[in-house]
């Protein structure tokens, strides 16, 4: 077993780490969404680095007929174990307290992969990890780090759980040795809740990947799309927290003063139907392009069709492909008000503002920008130029320190060390 680490000892960690991981099924990349991307950037990059990274990763069951396999990862030190459960996401916490069966079977993986060879520190991908595994942490004296994306803890300021089950959360995050918010605002909360072992890495993007390009003029012609028209895009899981059906809403009044532009719709969710019946009601079907789900290696391409990206929704952490990405290839974020977008652009100059949940004030900022081309390009390179200070081996850096700095730590904190 790897030594602990400790201040400045650069010993190599051995890593347990519980989180959403995309896999291949049927010859395609799937469970893609911000969560199992982020982890699918970290935590290959950790085991490049020498640390030995052991995964236990969250997927959806699948058919018998439907094998799944891991990503092609040829490292090593890189172990990933699938743990197959019904995926809850963080937005459905209140409704799923006390934890269900199969999250008592992820502890006996946990438990068993513990014994086997006991972790210098436990990464908990989720918050939702810290529910149902942060006491076992306490119990067995393994330091962890919980990562907070998002929807529980801005889910506090909302009040939309019962607070019980707030009160419980708050209780896991505690127990955790340290917490990793991806956004300032989070720590914000976290912090004014009492819990102080909290720190901030934003998120990052691959900035040689993710890079302005031409618009594909295949692409463009299978999407039966002019080169000369303006595409309004929209990335999500088309779920009522994204609110992808104020794309839709706004788009009704867009089209009647500019009917020439085209709304580009990526992703898969609950809402699609409903969007879908209000475009056939207002007649306004031809002006939109859905895609479905798209494997993550081709969103750079249709970032790069897209003139900006419209995000219009009520709760976010920082997402890894709507936010970074699209500011990596220089296209123009829209975004709702909310406190992500308010830290991700400064409004004007490397993304718009809309007020949340006002049709109007969407409809006017994106009109403005289809009208002025030379707005959207400033605000696209300045955007860019920001996105390429903040590197992929810079932000990895500071998840090894932080991770080195927790493993040095086993009594459960009350304060920040």
């Amino acid at each position: 077993m790897n030594q602990p680490a400790v201040p400045g000892n650069r010993a190599f960690l051995n890593i347990l780490a519980i989180a959403p991981l995309p896999f291949w099924s049927e010859g395609t990349e799937t469970f893609l969404f911000g969560g199992s991307i982020f982890f699918a950037e970290l935590l290959p990059r950790l085991a490049q680095l020498g640390h030995t990274v052991r995964v236990i990763a969250e997927a959806p069951p699948m058919p018998a007929d439907q094998p799944r396999t891991g990503l092609p990862w040829t490292i090593p030190n890189l172990a990933v174990e699938w743990f197959a459960c019904v995926y809850r996401r963080g937005s459905s916490v209140a409704s799923s307290f006390p934890p269900e069966e199969e999250h008592t079977q992820v502890r006996v993986i946990f438990d068993r992969m513990v014994r086997a060879c006991r972790p210098d520190v436990v990464l908990l991908g989720r918050e939702l990890h810290a529910w149902y595994l942060g006491d076992l942490c306490q119990e067995l004296a393994l330091p962890s780090l919980l990562i907070v994306h998002g929807t529980p803890a801005a889910a506090f300021v909302r009040e939309t759980y019962p607070e019980a089950v707030k009160q419980e959360l708050l209780a896991c995050f505690a127990r955790s040795s340290r917490l990793v918010t991806v956004a300032p605002y989070l720590e914000k909360i976290i912090r004014s809740h009492g819990v102080m072992q909290v720190q901030t890495i934003p998120n990052v993007t691959d900035t040689t990947r993710f890079r302005p390009l031409p618009k594909d003029p295949l692409l463009l012609k299978e999407l039966r799309i002019a080169p000369h028209q303006v595409v309004v895009g929209h990335i999500s899981a088309l779920r009522p927290m994204y609110r992808p059906l104020d794309v839709v809403h706004s788009a009704e009044r867009v089209l009647k003063a500019a009917p020439e532009v085209v709304y580009l719709i990526v992703g898969q969710g609950q809402c699609r139907q409903e969007m879908e019946e209000f475009c056939r009601r207002k007649g306004i079907t031809a002006s939109f392009r859905y895609l479905g789900e798209v494997n993550h290696q081709q969103v750079l391409q249709y970032l790069n069709l897209m003139d900006m990206v419209l995000l219009p929704s009520e709760s976010d952490g920082v997402p890894l492909f709507a936010y970074r990405e699209t500011q990596a290839c220089g296209r123009v974020l829209l975004l709702s008000d909310i406190p992500a977008a308010c830290e991700a652009v400064v409004d004007g100059e490397t993304g718009v503002l809309f007020r949340l949940g006002d049709m109007q004030d969407l409809a006017t900022k994106t009109l403005a920008l289809i009208r002025d081309a030379s707005w959207r390009r400033k605000i696209g390179e300045q955007a860019r130029a920001v996105a390429v200070t903040q590197t992929l081996d810079r932000w990895v850096q500071a998840y090894d320190d932080v991770l080195r700095r927790t493993a040095s730590y086993v009594e459960s904190p009350t304060a920040e060390s």
